[in-house]
């Protein structure tokens, strides 16, 4: 029941990210073409585009760890980007 708890919260707090992210994209005018883009490490693509052709990352998200071992590694990388924006 906690970890179910655990990651409604989770969920809330990642969506709230995206719309700062989404925000702060469209105030700053960083939309390449008016458009959202999806900045990976090696490539750009729109949101549209990413969300179509998404795929589980494995390697960084393993399916074989328990679900708890994944909600701490996605809090992680989610509060790393949220600082990187309250940072610029």
């Amino acid at each position: 029941m906690g970890l179910n708890e655990n990651t409604a919260k989770l969920d809330q707090q990642l969506d709230n990210i995206c719309k700062k992210l989404e925000r702060v994209a469209i105030d700053t005018g960083n939309l390449p073409n008016g458009r959202l883009m999806f900045k990976s490490r090696n490539e750009e693509q729109e949101y549209l585009q990413y969300i179509e052709q998404f795929s589980w990352n494995d390697l960084k998200f393993s399916s074989k760890k328990s679900l708890a071992e994944l909600v701490a590694v996605i809090t992680k990388e989610m509060r790393a980007k949220d600082d990187q924006v309250k940072k610029q």
